[in-house]
């Protein structure tokens, strides 16, 4: 009996400490070729959504080679996710804001939210619950 409970003991250890993960493309539209960089942040919180990627829970920097660059994101347990993507044109690595808190440079978001200054984390939240999910973000 003794053994018996410690085997399932044992499987059930196992299986709670097994987490699914799940990979995220995003495909990234309106970018001038060979100009710049992307700052890609993926946040599973809102604090410092968009504007501060190093609160971000994965960040990549990828510089623009294509008109439409996909940028891929694996191994991401599954949860609830936001998207901010800061076309740096110049690539000076700041999220660049004029005197109104207006992004200088183009700007994306998951959910391509439809609002007039800088989205906030509910805007762009979304839900990773399969093993593959493809992203199109819109730079404006």
């Amino acid at each position: 009996m003794k053994y018996l409970f410690l085997f399932y003991w044992g499987i059930w250890a196992i299986f709670c400490q097994t987490q699914k993960n799940a990979t995220l493309k995003i495909l990234v539209s309106n970018v001038e070729k060979g100009k710049g960089q992307l700052i890609v942040t993926v946040f599973n919180q809102k604090n410092g959504f968009p504007i501060k990627p190093a609160l971000a829970f994965r960040t990549k920097k990828v510089k623009v080679r294509s008109l439409q660059p996909e940028i891929r994101f694996d191994s991401l347990p599954y949860g609830d996710y936001a998207v901010a993507v800061h076309y740096d044109e110049n690539s000076d690595n700041k999220f660049n804001l004029n005197f109104l808190g207006i992004p200088t440079e183009k700007t994306g978001a998951s959910n391509n939210p439809k609002v007039m200054f800088i989205p906030s984390f509910n805007d762009a939240k979304f839900s990773l619950r399969d093993s593959l999910l493809s992203l199109s973000i819109k730079l404006k």
